[in-house]
């Protein structure tokens, strides 16, 4: 029930498919019969060996109810599992299973199988996401709007150049987590304490000939309590979740009614109140925070279990297994969340412009001040313009008008020019060079 009713719904239906108990079982056979085909060229096996095994365990059920029962008895999955899968096997097979690896050998790499596929599907979401933000920065590179800086309004910019900010943003956290990949994918193998003492001479060419069989790389030495490459991938799926929680933050902002410049796609029953009929609550930004708050948690949770104690970790390796796969999972379900939400943006430009004059044009005091501090010495240019926008608010009459009335400031500009330094349009600086900049990295 809990799952059903409080979790999946932040979370990727397609990411849980892919990750599957199932999936994360077939990866840690896969490991375990690569294993005996690599000691099986060495000769330590007959020939063949490998074959029948997998034969023998072809449509065996490697999840059962003895399994996840054993769970809680051996510590971690792999001890009740290849203790499942052995009681499966002939007599003369049972005894090349399983010859040499540590439980943590087989759960760890299993992992590094699974996590190849999971950033796979990221690297795809993310492309998705870049190319929705893509086709809104180009749209709405000229359209006009409120820059905001501690919640208030500060400077006219534009919603091509708030979209481009996403965009560097996803663009940074998608290649992060893709260039962990290297450094990630890595075979684990070292036996009960990390030396392979079982297997002898062979060792050390076990392990490289494995770390081939399995398409992962062979790190200089196992890492059963070296986490730095969890550790970096935890902090790698925070960063994508942070770059599309800034997203959904400013979408329900700038969706609220008395600002009303983007919306949500419509649907039918989406965003719906269950007791007011007029409400068009931002639903998926809802769901995308919700998912993004709770992958910062987890990732703590890591950060604070980071540090493994001598050879194997007592708890700290074990916390890592739910913290991560919630967070991918999370983390999954915010991308689909986001990749809905900008692909169907609604954005209303005639709002945008409105809300530039909320205030009567008072947030082009800047530029009236610069230009009039270049007249006049700039203690008195400041005083006059701030002077001015007191005039334009309290009165709520038009920011050129207000200022036209000062008499030192009509002595030293025209009509003209005020109206020109106070055209928003005017006061965008290096904007279009920003904006050319950021698609040009994202190409």
């Amino acid at each position: 029930m809990y799952t059903r009713l409080f979790q999946d719904p932040f979370t990727s239906p397609a990411l849980r498919q892919l990750l599957s108990a199932e999936s994360y079982m077939r990866s840690m056979l896969e490991v375990e019969l690569q294993l005996v085909r690599v000691q099986e060229e060495d000769g330590q096996w007959p020939q063949g060996t490998a074959q029948q095994l997998r034969e023998a365990l072809e449509g065996v059920p490697l999840l059962d109810y003895e399994v996840l029962a054993g769970i809680g008895l051996g510590g971690n999955v792999a001890i009740p599992f290849v203790k499942h899968i052995r009681e499966c096997l002939p007599a003369g097979l049972k005894r090349c299973l399983h010859y040499g690896p540590t439980s943590q050998d087989i759960v760890d790499t299993a992992l590094m199988l699974e996590l190849r596929k999971a950033l796979l599907w990221f690297e795809r979401k993310g492309e998705a996401l870049e190319g929705h933000l893509r086709q809104l920065v180009e749209q709405h590179r000229h359209t006009l709007m409120i820059g905001r800086t501690l919640m208030q309004q500060a400077l006219p910019i534009t919603f091509g150049l708030k979209a481009a900010g996403w965009l560097q943003a996803v663009r940074q956290a998608n290649r992060r987590l893709q260039g962990l990949k290297a450094e990630l994918l890595q075979l684990q193998f070292g036996g009960a304490a990390g030396t392979l003492a079982a297997l002898g001479a062979d060792g050390l060419s076990t392990y490289d000939r494995l770390a081939q069989a399995l398409d992962l790389a062979a790190p200089a030495m196992p890492w059963h309590t070296n986490r730095q490459s969890m550790h970096a991938l935890f902090t790698a799926l925070d960063a994508q979740a942070v770059s599309v929680e800034k997203i959904a933050g400013d979408i329900a902002l700038m969706a609220q009614t008395e600002v009303g410049e983007v919306a949500e796609p419509a649907g039918e029953g989406m965003g719906e109140s269950s007791s007011m009929p007029h409400k068009r609550n931002p639903v998926r930004c809802a769901l995308i925070h919700g998912a993004t708050r709770q992958i910062h948690g987890l990732v703590t949770t890591h950060l604070n279990n980071a540090a493994h104690p001598h050879e194997r970790a007592l708890g700290g390796w074990h916390t890592e297994w739910s913290t991560l796969y919630e967070a991918m999972l999370l983390l999954g379900g915010a991308l689909e969340q986001a990749e809905i939400l900008l692909a169907g943006l609604e954005v209303f430009p005639a709002r945008m412009r409105a809300n530039l004059y909320t205030t009567q044009g008072v947030i082009m005091a800047e530029p009236v001040s610069l230009e009039l501090a270049q007249r006049m010495p700039r203690d008195l240019a400041m005083a006059a313009v701030k002077k001015a926008t007191k005039v334009a608010l309290t009165e709520q009459i038009g920011f050129t008008e207000a200022l036209y009335r000062d008499e030192l400031i009509q002595a030293a500009l025209s009509r003209d020019e005020l109206e020109q330094l106070a055209a928003p349009e005017s006061y965008l600086g290096a904007t279009q060079g920003f904006i050319d900049r950021v698609l040009a990295q994202t190409s």
